[in-house]
């Protein structure tokens, strides 16, 4: 019965709130902005009140903003991408610079998140046309904004040096700025730099301060959210698991309300490593299971989201084609087209031979006959880098001969493979797992991890014929990778080329042998 109450209640709230003397549109959004992050389900149904009701676009864009940021709280990737993309169609011709500004912000940050960066990118450029016709203020905000967009790049790239350079660079304008969203996401990212170089306890330190923050505003939802994982991840690197476990399940408690499912895979995921530290095999499986389920969820709105933005802007694009159909000028266009195709047919055709000749040079090292495998001895000046170590030199030599024996089996493959549940595997911590891969192998985790899995189904495909009839989707599941897509992706950072261009070469080869 209560549950019914409260459902009608948000169901009614933004009536209520209409119905009120000075209930005015520009009150209900106020309203909704400020609720977006800590009661996001209640921003949901006044956003989508106000779009319903809207007589302008200004008014529509901005409901579709504060509806894609509570969707985005409540895990629904998919809705919130298809929102921002509508706000900013919306927006295309707008004067209102603010709204414009916080559209393009919250869209970057999603395409980002979704891996579509070729679409952040045109967003970026939004802002920097922004920044043009803009107050030196509003200028000053959208600089910080791209520095610490370029600052969240160059941490995907594992520039950590240069990433944490620019985020302290942000970090001054926003303070100076009294940006406290843009504060918020600059930690997040200060953090991860933090956590990846090896200084947990500095990127504990950065998330304690926002979670104070939000505490003394009595609560901050979402981002609370966030951020009692993220120290929860810390506490389970430092060992530390019983804190670990209670900032989980504090964690979890909030994802659930959210109805959060990425929120709620990570933190049974995080209980789960915990639990296998502990020995406590039974808890350990149970939060297992359960966080493979959310996490099937979850990567399925992904998937659904970025379908989305794909499908968006693929019918943008036909309707702009349909304009210049209307206009009398497409005659001109047609003929300049044809006269163009005539004229670059030659080049297109040295281009393409020229092409595939690079392509083919890229992967020679790649499908030349594998040479037999070495002792996995390690060499010992391999051991004394000129970059200091934190790790002891027997724990390190112990380390890399169990890297050795890793390389050489197939655990790499296992999709829920991270550095946490392989450190939990050699019985060390994450700080020294990480310390000596990225020393001793010259690449961050997610990196070496990636290359193994590349290089093993490379393997497969020169000794296994069979192989080449299956479809990418199996050879990425077989390798390890969770999508098609991520699989792909990798294969072609590795080898310079796609899958499916590398094995039409192979098996050219293979047949002219």
């Amino acid at each position: 019965m209560r549950a019914l109450i409260v459902f009608f209640g948000l169901l009614l709230y933004p009536i209520l709130l209409l119905g009120q003397e000075n209930g005015t549109v520009s009150e209900l959004l106020r309203e909704a902005q400020g609720k977006v992050y800590s009661q996001p389900e209640q921003t949901e149904k006044i956003a989508e009140y106000i779009i319903k009701q809207a007589e302008s676009d200004t008014v529509k864009a901005h409901a579709l903003l504060l509806l894609s940021q509570s969707q985005y709280a409540q895990g629904n990737l998919n809705g919130a991408a298809k929102n921002i993309l509508e706000a900013q169609e919306l927006t295309g011709q707008n004067e209102d610079v603010g709204l414009n500004l916080q559209i393009s912000q919250f869209a970057i940050k999603l395409m980002r998140e979704l891996g579509l960066h070729n679409v952040a990118q045109h967003y970026l450029s939004t802002l920097h046309s922004l920044q043009k016709k803009t107050d030196s203020d509003s200028a000053t905000q959208i600089a910080a904004i791209v520095t610490q967009d370029s600052a969240a790049v160059r941490l995907q790239a594992d520039d950590y040096r240069k990433a944490e350079s620019l985020l302290l660079l942000s970090r001054k304008e926003f303070i100076n700025l009294k940006d406290t969203l843009a504060l918020f996401e600059n930690a997040l990212l200060l953090s991860e730099v933090y956590k990846n170089t090896s200084r947990l306890g500095k990127a504990a330190v950065v998330l304690q301060e926002e979670l104070d923050k939000i505490a003394s505003k009595n609560g901050g939802g979402f981002q609370e959210l966030q951020l009692l994982c993220h120290l929860g991840e810390i506490s389970f690197s430092e060992k530390e698991y019983e804190t670990s476990i209670q900032l989980y399940e504090r964690t979890l408690k909030l994802a659930e309300l959210f109805r959060n499912n990425y929120y709620q895979s990570k933190c049974l995921e995080g209980l789960s490593l915990n639990y296998l530290a502990l020995e406590y095999a039974k808890k350990f499986y149970a939060f297992k299971q359960q966080a493979g389920n959310f996490a099937a969820l979850a990567q399925n709105d992904r998937n659904q989201a970025v379908n989305t933005v794909f499908n968006f802007i693929s019918d943008s694009g036909n309707q702009k084609i349909q304009s210049y159909r209307d206009s009398a000028y497409i005659k001109i266009y047609m003929l300049l087209g044809f006269l163009g195709l005539l004229l670059l047919a030659g080049l297109m055709a040295n281009h393409w031979y020229r092409t595939r000749a690079r392509e083919y040079n890229a992967i020679l090292k790649f499908i030349q006959p594998t040479p037999q495998a070495k002792e996995p001895e390690p060499e010992p000046e391999k051991l004394h880098s000129e970059k200091s170590s934190v790790v002891p030199e027997d724990i390190e030599r112990n380390l890399l001969k169990k890297l050795d024996a890793f390389e050489r089996g197939t655990k790499f493959t296992n999709q829920e493979m991270s550095i946490a549940y392989l450190a939990s595997l050699f019985d060390t911590n994450t700080k020294y797992l990480s310390e000596v891969i990225n020393r001793q192998k010259g690449k961050n985790f997610n990196s070496y991890i990636n290359e193994l899995r590349i290089n093993y189904i490379i393997e497969k495909l020169k000794t296994e014929p069979v192989y080449f009839n299956y479809k990418i989707s199996y050879l990425a599941e077989e390798s390890g990778f969770s999508s098609h897509s991520s699989f792909a992706t990798v294969f072609k950072s590795v080898t310079g080329i796609s899958p499916t261009k590398f094995m039409d070469l192979l098996q050219k080869r293979k047949e002219s042998a």
